[in-house]
This record gives C-alpha cells, sequence and structure tokens, in this order.
C-alpha cells in the first residue's frame, strides 16, 4: 500500500493533533477563521495529521470552528515522518457557537494532483427562507458570499414556510431567484413545507417542479447525475470516490401514507440497485442528502425507512455520513441513532440561523 501524499509530493509540512478513541471514518474539525489551507490529512495511532501552510501547526478542538470538515483515513505509513510537532495536547470539545460570517472553504490550487483528485468541497443548506427578513437579508448574503472554489451546494428542502407563505407561488419564485444567485451548481430536495404542507398539495407540487426540478441544470457541470425515474426529485451521481444520493423523503406528516411508504420501497430498491451496481473500488464514502430527521417519526414510518438505511450501511461498511433539515438545529449523531459505527448523521441549521456548512470529503484516502 502506498499513501495518498507521497513525500516526493507532498507541499508541506505536517500537523498532528492527538485525540481520544479517533476511528478512521471520523470527521475531522477545521479551522475556517484562518487563511492557512489544509493539505492533506490521515490518521496514525490515533493521531490525526494535517499539512498546512509548509508549517507544523498543533490544532486543539477548541481553536477549531465547526464549519468545515475533512474525511481522513487510517494509514499504516507514516507519510510525515520528518514531522517536528510533538506533544500535542489532547482536544476539548469543539466549539458550540457559530462563526459570525461565511467561512472559506480551502483552496486547492496548489495542492498536488493526487489530493485535488480525491477531494471535493460542497456546501449545505436547509429549511429557509422562513420571512421577509431571510428572502431580503439573509439568504440572499449568504448565498453571495459563496466561494466558487466549492464545486456544489445543497438545499435539503424547506423552501418556505407552508402555514404562514400558503405555497403561494411567490414564496416558490423567490426563493429560487435567491438560488440562481448562486456561483456553484445547486440541487434543490423536496421539503414537506414545499410540497406535503400544503393545503392544495398537487398545486405544491406544481410550484416546485416549476422553480426547482432539475435546477442544478442551470449552471454548467460535469456532475454523472442519475435521475430516478418516476422518483425524479431524487438523484444519484458518483464523484472522485464519493457516492451521493439525493433522497425525496421530506419530513412532516404524509398527505397519503401508503404513497409514502411506497415511495419508501422504491428508494430502498433503488439504493440497492445503485450500491450492487457499483464495484468495492469505485467508491470509498457515501454521503446521503435529505430532508426527514428519522429521529421523530413524524414522516410515516421513515424511522423504519433509515433502520433499513442503517443495516445496509453496515453491512457495506463504508463511511456514511446523512445530512438533513427538519429540526431546524445543528447536531450531529455518531452511529446515525442505529449505533452503527461507519454512519453518522448531521443535522442543519434552519431560519437562516446560520450559513451553509463547508464539507469536505476525500474519497480516495490510499492507493493501492
Amino acid at each position: 500500500m502506498q499513501p495518498l501524499y507521497p513525500k516526493d509530493q507532498l507541499l508541506v509540512s505536517p500537523t498532528k493533533l492527538v485525540t481520544n478513541n479517533v476511528k478512521a471514518w471520523d470527521l475531522v474539525f477545521m479551522w475556517s477563521a484562518i487563511s492557512d489551507e489544509v493539505k492533506g490529512c490521515f490518521y496514525k495511532n490515533d493521531v490525526a495529521y494535517f499539512g498546512i501552510n509548509g508549517t507544523v501547526k498543533e490544532m486543539s478542538a477548541a481553536s477549531v470552528a465547526k464549519r468545515i470538515r475533512i474525511w481522513c483515513d487510517d494509514s499504516s505509513q507514516d507519510v510525515f515522518s520528518n514531522s517536528s510537532s510533538t506533544n500535542a495536547s489532547k482536544p476539548t470539545k469543539p466549539p458550540t457557537t457559530t462563526p459570525s460570517s461565511m467561512p472559506s472553504p480551502p483552496s486547492n490550487s496548489t495542492t498536488s494532483a493526487s489530493f485535488s483528485d480525491t477531494i471535493t468541497t460542497f456546501y449545505l443548506i436547509a429549511d429557509c427562507p422562513y420571512s421577509a427578513n431571510e428572502r431580503e437579508n439573509l439568504m440572499p448574503a449568504y448565498i453571495g458570499q459563496l466561494s466558487s472554489d466549492a464545486e456544489f451546494l445543497v438545499h435539503l428542502g424547506d423552501l418556505q414556510n407552508a402555514q404562514a407563505d400558503n405555497c403561494e407561488e411567490w414564496a416558490y419564485q423567490s426563493a429560487s431567484s435567491i438560488l440562481h444567485e448562486s456561483r456553484v451548481p445547486t440541487f434543490v430536495l423536496p421539503g414537506d413545507n414545499d410540497i406535503n404542507d400544503c393545503i392544495n398539495v398537487t398545486h405544491g407540487k406544481e410550484m416546485w417542479a416549476k422553480y426547482f426540478k432539475r435546477i442544478d441544470e442551470r449552471w454548467n457541470h460535469d456532475f454523472d447525475v442519475i435521475r430516478w425515474g418516476e422518483l425524479d426529485e431524487s438523484f444519484s451521481f458518483l464523484h472522485k470516490g464519493v457516492l451521493y444520493i439525493g433522497l425525496d423523503i421530506p419530513g412532516g406528516t404524509p398527505y397519503n401514507l401508503s404513497v409514502t411508504e411506497e415511495r419508501f420501497d422504491e428508494h430502498l430498491e433503488r439504493i440497492n440497485s445503485i450500491l450492487k451496481g457499483l464495484s468495492d473500488s469505485e467508491y470509498k464514502v457515501i454521503v446521503l442528502l435529505g430532508q426527514v430527521d428519522p429521529t421523530y417519526g413524524q414522516a410515516g414510518n421513515s424511522q423504519v425507512f433509515f433502520e433499513i438505511i442503517a443495516d445496509i450501511v453496515k453491512n457495506i461498511g463504508k463511511p456514511t455520513v446523512y445530512f438533513h433539515g427538519d429540526f431546524h438545529k445543528y447536531y450531529e449523531l455518531e452511529g446515525g441513532g442505529y449505533d452503527v459505527d461507519n454512519f453518522l448523521r448531521i443535522s442543519l441549521d434552519g431560519e437562516s440561523i446560520s450559513p451553509p456548512i463547508v464539507a469536505v470529503m476525500d474519497g480516495l484516502g490510499m492507493k493501492s
């Protein structure tokens, strides 16, 4: 096995962060408030090593913000053997405060080819806009600040407050216009406020389709997006060793329980088909994207649906993270709530409480 970042390609010196009970699939909290660029990372013997701008830096978890995350893979070889960084302090819990401004993703303009070929930076946002202030000020500012260094943005659904906005067309049009200003390709998934919670569900479907269906096609991108036939709002694509799966599984109360349960079955069939069609070497990480928070079981039998998803994730054994909205508050749940070691669930803030989060995924880790 050869490390992903061999010494002859390494442009930076390492930083190490001693951690307690770190697993290879853990998301590492990186400090987004500094200008230093993260060039690479891996775990060895419960130490996370980071290459940062040609200098050695020790970063405790108390020093880092929660908005940028990087996958690090376990390594049997120390590619940073010349490290002079020693006696790193054990981290405390990461801060829970929200950064005051939008963090910028680390630029990959000077990284080695192997690193840039496996790293993907993208944005996630959910459950907004819900008010006039969000439509006129907060959300446009957030979208306007997005860096084009990232590769795409995903809105996880609920682009209006159905009770307050009555699913009127102007609400869909307003949210769509804001997203059109994104500098990066944007994907949108339905939330319960977009369709299910509308008094006229048919109208909600028509409005969502008019303003958000295949919205990513407004941008020029080379993602090989697979649409799911009649489940057209759902999608999947493989990119740099990471399998992305967008799920049209909204929260809230289903307008038709039998239709919802049929949709669950169809999604599970499609997910299993996709996974069976890929070889083990084609992807190293799975990213699930959706609106519903399965904790509360409001959306039909979504709890049962995600129990099955958790079993699939456990059997595959690959690092898997599910990003979702619905709860309107940020939290992370290791095990996904199902005690599955390679499953992580992340709930996003809603109602423009904070900017979109920045996720950075390494889809390779090691080369054989």
